[in-house]
């Protein structure tokens, strides 16, 4: 198969690639000074603050004893250690995160002709992150050095691994895209190896603009039970590398297979799960070091990519023609561009999307609300998705209503430099959203 210039042959179809322009030269007059919530707002001994990542010193690193962890969200329990250092941006456009494998699994059981376009929306993004790469990173991504822990049980689904890749893909390419120096992925079987450095080589277009240090580290473990937790490994042998570069002991070569040839540069360290795309404002950055050097610790929004028709327009106009059953699958699985669904606020990096609290109904319950949500199983923690495929008639209106009432509570909004996915805050804050604003009013 042929594809034309502007267009890329990959994964069996063509994608459409655009002309590479030259990176932004940041304008170190734009800088602007951020406002942080305050940490008295946050529920839940840090639960509902939880995204999957946290930036912070390598000294606040070190002091942190990873090496009792049972589970996977202890890692950035441990880390926060409910001290009150922890804090996110007040504009949530600042700092946040799309966490991408939700979105993925959702498409897992469906047709495959929807299952490329999920694809081919996320190879897009990475292809766009080659248009929006800044020419020089600040200090603070400088000396940032970033992990990630990577678990494949298996290979064998084609979807499933696919889906593994793109979501480490986008999740490096952001990183790359804002300026960060080296990534270490961490894994502990030949699944890991080879979807990371699948990933890799979706990414070499991208060094050849702008050099980023990619790395691999393959970790041993005699317990078993501790495959399932690559986190705490990748952890503990990643603060061994350190303390003994620090202390001149230990192997050099395992030395630079953690932290590279000038292991001196690094002063933080950004640790995320391999399926958070990063969305970090340029002008942004200088103040968020500045909280780094305080000792603070920084968390990002998490922001979930809702399954919408707006992506699959023409797939649903086509169906209908032709494929009735495709059709009945489609409703169940995204949101219809209709009413209140329809309004996405489509965000700038201009634009500031500033803080409005918790807001209910979620998947918790409150004396203020009639909404029993914790009764709907289907709705405990991922209350986002409780609302699809439930069997029923989704093309009666009041039952589409019904069942995704707690979205419809939700204003939706969505990143030019991300995904371009309608997004809703995992930790149910919303924001307002302002254009055109450099920061939001205090």
């Amino acid at each position: 198969m042929l594809c034309s210039a502007v267009w890329v042959f990959q994964n069996q179809r063509c994608i459409e690639v655009s002309p590479t322009p030259p990176a932004r030269t940041k304008d170190v007059n734009h800088d602007v000074e951020l406002q942080f919530i305050d940490p008295k707002d946050f529920r839940d001994n840090y639960g509902d603050i939880y995204s999957g990542m946290w930036w912070t010193s390598i000294d606040s690193f070190l002091n942190v004893d990873y090496s009792k962890t049972s589970f996977l969200e202890q890692i950035t329990l441990k880390t926060f250690n409910n001290n009150d250092r922890v804090i996110q941006t007040f504009d949530v456009s600042a700092l946040a995160v799309e966490h991408m494998s939700k979105y993925f699994k959702h498409f897992s059981k469906m047709d495959t002709v929807v299952q490329n376009r999920v694809d081919e929306l996320i190879e897009q993004y990475i292809q766009r992150t080659k248009e929006m790469y800044e020419e020089e990173s600040t200090f603070g991504l400088r000396g940032t050095i970033a992990l990630l822990p990577l678990r494949v049980t298996s290979m064998d689904k084609t979807y499933e691994a696919r889906a593994l890749k793109l979501q480490l893909a986008s999740t490096l390419a952001s990183l790359w895209k804002v300026g960060l120096r080296r990534a270490v992925v961490v894994g502990v079987s030949k699944n890991e190896s080879e979807v990371a450095h699948s990933a890799f080589d979706m990414l070499t277009s991208h060094l050849e603009l702008r050099s980023m240090e990619l790395q691999y580290v393959h970790v041993e473990t005699k317990d078993d039970s501790d495959w399932k937790l690559v986190p705490k490994l990748a952890m503990v042998q990643f603060q061994r590398a350190i303390r003994e570069f620090n202390n001149s002991t230990g192997d050099t070569r395992i030395h630079r297979i953690w932290l590279g040839e000038n292991p001196s540069q690094w002063k933080h360290v950004y640790f995320t799960e391999p399926d958070l795309i990063l969305h970090l404002k340029s002008d942004a950055v200088k103040s968020l070091s500045n909280e780094l050097e305080k000792g603070f610790i920084l968390n990002a929004h998490r922001l979930q990519p809702i399954p919408h028709t707006q992506q699959f327009t023409q797939m649903f106009h086509d169906a209908t023609i032709s494929n009735p059953k495709l059709v009945a699958q489609m409703k169940a699985h995204l949101l219809p561009n209709l009413a209140s669904f329809s309004a996405v606020y489509s965000m700038s990096s201009d634009d500031v999307c500033c803080d409005q609290g918790m807001f209910y109904p979620s998947h918790k319950e409150d004396s203020s609300t009639p909404v029993k949500v914790i009764a709907d199983k289907r709705c405990y923690k991922i209350w986002e998705f409780c609302g699809f495929d439930k069997g029923g008639n989704y093309s009666d209106w009041s039952y589409v209503l019904e069942n995704h009432k707690l979205l419809l509570t939700y204003p939706f909004i969505s990143f030019d430099e991300g995904t371009g996915l309608p997004l809703v805050h995992h930790g149910q804050r919303v924001c307002a959203p302002q254009r055109n604003v450099a920061t939001c009013p205090g």
